[in-house]
């Protein structure tokens, strides 16, 4: 066995008055027994918690795999939506309001320059 060139010999180092104030500060110590109560809550406690990263699991990995099929069932749909035409918005059969709003939205997005004094949808 190796010795240290500092300690010549355990023994020694052991037997030192530091180490004997140590020794005398440590036995002098209280004998504490931890209760099987706290022992017992401490248990109930770590298994709750245990229980509840447990189930956060079992739904993640339950869940996972039918977030990614609506995921990716969502994107396919995207990608296969036909195009529309011409960026006409079709509404259902509006009457009134609706389809004078519809009209003027189209009539404005044909034109570049608006001309308020001359559309008169509004006014009745």
């Amino acid at each position: 066995m190796k010795e240290s060139s500092n300690i010549p010999n355990i023994d020694e180092a052991l037997n030192s008055p530091s180490q004997k104030a140590v020794q005398e500060v440590v036995s002098n110590l209280p004998d504490e027994q931890v209760s099987m109560a706290w022992r017992s809550d401490l248990n109930q406690k770590l298994m709750a918690e245990v229980g509840s990263v447990r189930r956060k699991r079992f739904v993640l990995y339950r869940l996972s795999p039918a977030l990614l099929g609506v995921g990716l069932a969502a994107a396919l749909f995207v990608m296969r939506m036909p195009p529309s035409e011409g960026g006409k918005l079709y509404i259902g059969k509006s009457s009134g309001l609706e389809a004078r709003m519809l009209d003027d939205y189209q009539n404005s997005a044909k034109s570049s320059v608006l001309d308020v004094d001359s559309d008169e949808s509004y006014a009745e």
